[in-house]
C-alpha cells in the first residue's frame, strides 16, 4: 500500500525530485523519494545497504535521471527517516516484504515502462534474496558490492550468537568498518557527520539474519535468471568480491556480466571514479532498453 507523495521540489530543470510515503503491512510508514527523468526510458528501483539512507545516492539518483533514467528508493525499515528499531531485523523477509510494497509503487509511477532493481551492499544481499525467493518481473538486477558471501565463521560462534539473538538481540557483534567505504575522504567526512547514518554495531540478531539469507542465496545462486550487472571493487575490505564471482559464474541466465574495479572500495557510487562507474552502468542499461524498444 502507498501514499499519496507529500512533497515535490525541482531538483534542476531536466530532474524532477518527490518524496512519498509507503505504508508496510504491519503499520510502518517508511520514507520514500524519487528523482523523474524528463523523458524517461525505464526506471530503477535502487535498495541501500546496511546502517546507511537512500539519500546517500543522490548524486547517482540525479546523474541517472539526466540519462533518461528515473530512479525510486527508499529508507530500509530501522534505516534512515523510516521507523523502526535501527537496523534491528529478525529474519530478510521482514525486509522483503518491505521490497515487493516499494517495487508495486515504483511499477505503478513508471506507467510500462521497463523496471530494472538494484542494491548495493546488504541492499545487494536483499536484492538477490528477493529475486530468488519471489522471481519478480523485472527488466534486469544491478549489484554494486551484494554482501552475498560471508567470511568462515566457525559454528561455535555461529551458536553462541544463536543463544545471545534470543537473550539480547540488540547486543552490537560488529563494528562496521567506516574508514573503509571509499577512498574519498570528503565522502569519510560526511558519513561521519551524517545523523541518519547509524554509526553503531550491527545487532546480533541483525547479523544472523543476514547470515541466514546469505546461506540461502549460496544454495539457489544458480536459479539467478534475470539479466545481471555485477559491480565489484577489488580492494573492497567490507564485502568479498568473491562472492559476485560466484553469483556471476553460478546464475542461470546468459545475460550477465561482472565488472571489477581495481584498487577500488567498497561504495563505488561513492569512490572518486564514480562517473565513469554510472556511465558503465547507463551504457548496460541503454543496451537491454534497446532491447524492449525492438
Amino acid at each position: 500500500m502507498t501514499n499519496p507523495p507529500h512533497e515535490q521540489v525541482t531538483a534542476g530543470s531536466d530532474v524532477i525530485y518527490r518524496e512519498h510515503v509507503l505504508a508496510t503491512d504491519d503499520g510502518l510508514d517508511l520514507f520514500a523519494q524519487a528523482w523523474f527523468a524528463a523523458q524517461p526510458k525505464a526506471a530503477i528501483a535502487l535498495v541501500h545497504g546496511i546502517a546507511e539512507h537512500s539519500s546517500r545516492y543522490r548524486y547517482a539518483a540525479e546523474f541517472l535521471a539526466r540519462r533518461g533514467y528515473t530512479v525510486y528508493t527508499f529508507d530500509l525499515r530501522g534505516h534512515g527517516r523510516s521507523p523502526g528499531k535501527r537496523i534491528l531485523f529478525q529474519h530478510m523477509d521482514e525486509h522483503s516484504a518491505d521490497v515487493a510494497i516499494f517495487l508495486a509503487w515504483a511499477h505503478q509511477e513508471a506507467m510500462g515502462l521497463p523496471l530494472f532493481l538494484f542494491g548495493h551492499s546488504m541492499g545487494g544481499l536483499l536484492v538477490t534474496y528477493y529475486v530468488l525467493t519471489q522471481q519478480p518481473a523485472l527488466a534486469g538486477v544491478i549489484l554494486s558490492a551484494p554482501a552475498i558471501k560471508l567470511d568462515d565463521v566457525s559454528p561455535l560462534l555461529l551458536t553462541v550468537a544463536r543463544l545471545l539473538a534470543k537473550v539480547t538481540p540488540t547486543l552490537p557483534m560488529r563494528q562496521l568498518e567506516f574508514a573503509a567505504i571509499s577512498r574519498d575522504p570528503v565522502v569519510l567526512e560526511e558519513n561521519k557527520n551524517d545523523a541518519l547514518v547509524h554509526h553503531g554495531g550491527i545487532p546480533v540478531s541483525t547479523g544472523l539474519a543476514m547470515a541466514r539469507a546469505v546461506d540461502y542465496v549460496q544454495q539457489h545462486m544458480g536459479e539467478f535468471s534475470l539479466p545481471l550487472l555485477l559491480l565489484h571493487g577489488t580492494a573492497d575490505r567490507m564485502v568479498t568480491p568473491e562472492g559476485s564471482k560466484q553469483l556471476y559464474a553460478q546464475a542461470a541466465t546468459t545475460d550477465k556480466q561482472l565488472k571489477l574495479y581495481e584498487g577500488l572500495y567498497h561504495e563505488l557510487l561513492n569512490e572518486p571514479e564514480k562517473a565513469e562507474i554510472l556511465e558503465d552502468i547507463v551504457a548496460w542499461l541503454d543496451a537491454r532498453v534497446r532491447k524492449f524498444e525492438a
